[in-house]
C-alpha cells in the first residue's frame, strides 16, 4: 500500500502513514493503520472492483505506471486472512487513503515478572519448499509466510506440475511440500501418494495439506494419502510454522 502510494503520487506530492492504538485486552490489541496520499485518486468506477484480480485504473496518469494488477487483491486477502477490515476513500485527481483495521493476539506479562525471550529456532532456516497451489493469491501469500521466516519457496500450479517439479528435481531440492487438494488436473491427494510411491530416498519429506477441506473426515483423508499434517485455510501461520519444526526436528 506504501508502495502503491509513493508509486501514485507524482513529485511534490505528500504520503503519510500512521499507526493508531484502538484498544486492548489482556489477549488481544487492536491497532489502525492508515496511508494517505495526495496523488492521482481513483475514480469511483475502479473502486467498486480495485479488490478484483488484474483491475487497472485508466486514466492518463496510473496507464504508464500500472503492474499486472494483483497487488491490492493480495492486500485484501491477506487483510481478510488476518481477520481484518480495510476502508478506502479516493477522489480521481485528490489522493487516497486506506485505513486497515488489525487485531493481534498478546499476552500481558507484569512489569515485575521479565519476560523471558524464546529460544531462537533457525531449523526452518534456507528450507526450500514446494507449494502446490492453484489459486495465485493464495499461493502468493504462503510463499510470503515461508520467505519470512528465512525459506524459500516453488510455486506448482496444481498437482501435475507438482508431481513433475518433484519427479524431475534432484534429490534433496525440496525439503518440504505444502499441498492444497482441490486442484485441476490432478488433486492434491492423488499427487501425494505418486510422491510416496516414487523409488527416491526423499519420497518420504514432509507433505502438509493446506485446504479449505475442513471437515474430519478431509483430514482423515490426507492422512491416508500420505499427508503428515491437513491444515486448513485461512493459514495459521503459528501453526504452520510448528509443524514444520516438528517434521523436520523428527527427521522427515
Amino acid at each position: 500500500m506504501l508502495n502503491n502510494a509513493l508509486k501514485f503520487t507524482p513529485c511534490g506530492g505528500k504520503v503519510n502513514c500512521s499507526v493508531k492504538h484502538l484498544a486492548r485486552t489482556e489477549q488481544v490489541a487492536t491497532e489502525q493503520i492508515s496511508i494517505s496520499d495526495t496523488g492521482c485518486g481513483m475514480s469511483e468506477e475502479f473502486q467498486k472492483k480495485m479488490f478484483e484480480l488484474f483491475s487497472q485504473e485508466a486514466d492518463d496518469f496510473s496507464r504508464p505506471l500500472q503492474g499486472p494488477g494483483l497487488g491490492l487483491s493480495m492486500v485484501k486477502k491477506l487483510i481478510d486472512t488476518m481477520g481484518g477490515t480495510i476502508e478506502v476513500k479516493s477522489r480521481l485527481g485528490e489522493g487516497s487513503t486506506f485505513v486497515v483495521t488489525l487485531s493481534f493476539p498478546w499476552r500481558y506479562r507484569p512489569q515485575e515478572e521479565p519476560a523471558a525471550l524464546p529460544a531462537q529456532k533457525d531449523i526452518l532456516n534456507h528450507k526450500h519448499v514446494l507449494v502446490a497451489e492453484d489459486n495465485q493469491i493464495n499461493a502468493a501469500i504462503l510463499v510470503n509466510i515461508l520467505e519470512y521466516q528465512g525459506m524459500s519457496a516453488q510455486v506448482a500450479a496444481d498437482g501435475a506440475v507438482a508431481v513433475n517439479l518433484f519427479r524431475s528435481a534432484p534429490v534433496g531440492t525440496f525439503d518440504a511440500i505444502l499441498m492444497d487438494i482441490r486442484m485441476p488436473n490432478m488433486d492434491g491427494l492423488e499427487a501425494c501418494r505418486m510422491i510416496r510411491g516414487m523409488d527416491r530416498p526423499d519420497a518420504g519429506l514432509p507433505i502438509l495439506a493446506v485446504t479449505a477441506n475442513a471437515a474430519k473426515s478431509d483430514e482423515e483423508e490426507s492422512l491416508k494419502a500420505g499427508m503428515d499434517a491437513h491444515l486448513t485455510k485461512p493459514v495459521d501461520t503459528g501453526k504452520l510454522y510448528g509443524t514444520l519444526e516438528r517434521c523436520f526436528a523428527q527427521g522427515k
